[in-house]
């Protein structure tokens, strides 16, 4: 009765912190709009994103950035956005559902000469990933985005109703996309910047930071799926 009582205990706990370390993920979304006329800004109720959520915060594209920037909670977090380079913006032919809305307004580049550059400050997590949304007013607008000594290239294809993530890491691969990620971070500041190749308009849509589970948190989980094997097993034998 001990052992059993044991192992049920271990899954209980493995089970809670599952549901813990889901229920304290949290994701932060930065959209860059023009007009706060329903078109290109997204209200709070407003769900989109690779990985959906509410509360985006709407920045404009012209904009040096914003300080305290709020989560999918609309709590203030500790997160700091520096944009610099290019301050154009431009809009795509499509508004009406919360992902139109996300692509509808951008901050342009200025052709390779004077790409999009973005800072992530005091970012509120300890793991995590981060998504740069991309648009364009045509299709075959080609860009990249970097990161370090990573660089991910696409071209466009005005969809943007969709997700499309661009993968490649070299120009000849490069590949119709929307958004690019940069996924396992730990540092407290992340960096980005977004150059444009073609002649035409090409820009940064929004940021998306989600925070991810800790490893720790998932070896728990483990711990607790190794529990309730062992009793079931118990039960079998005591049966």
């Amino acid at each position: 009765m001990t052992t059993r009582r044991t192992l049920s205990l271990v899954l209980a706990a493995g089970v809670a912190l599952m549901l813990g370390a889901k229920a304290h993920a949290a994701m932060i979304g930065i959209n860059l709009y023009n007009l706060s006329n329903g078109s290109d800004d997204l209200a709070a109720t407003d769900s989109t994103g690779v990985v959906p959520q509410d509360n985006w915060v709407n920045i404009k594209y012209s904009s040096s950035g914003a300080t305290n920037i709020k989560d999918d909670s609309a709590n203030p977090t500790s997160l700091d956005l520096t944009l610099g380079g290019s301050t154009g913006g431009y809009y795509t032919q499509t508004t009406g559902t919360a992902t139109n809305r996300l692509f509808h307004y951008f901050r342009t580049t200025n052709g390779s000469a004077n790409p999009i550059t973005a800072t992530l400050d005091q970012v509120p997590y300890a793991l995590y990933d981060v998504y740069v949304y991309v648009t364009s007013d045509a299709s075959s607008r080609t860009g990249y985005v970097t990161h370090n000594s990573t660089s991910y290239y696409l071209k466009t294809n005005k969809e943007y109703g969709t997700f499309t993530q661009a993968t490649a890491t070299t120009a000849g691969d490069r590949t119709v996309g929307n958004y690019v990620l940069f996924a396992g971070q730990t540092a407290s500041s992340f960096s980005f910047s977004l150059t444009q190749e073609s002649a035409s308009n090409l820009g940064m849509a929004g940021i998306q930071i989600m925070q991810v589970p800790e490893p720790a948190s998932l070896a728990l989980l483990g711990l607790g799926g190794l529990g309730l094997v062992g009793l079931r097993r118990n039960r079998h034998q005591s049966a």
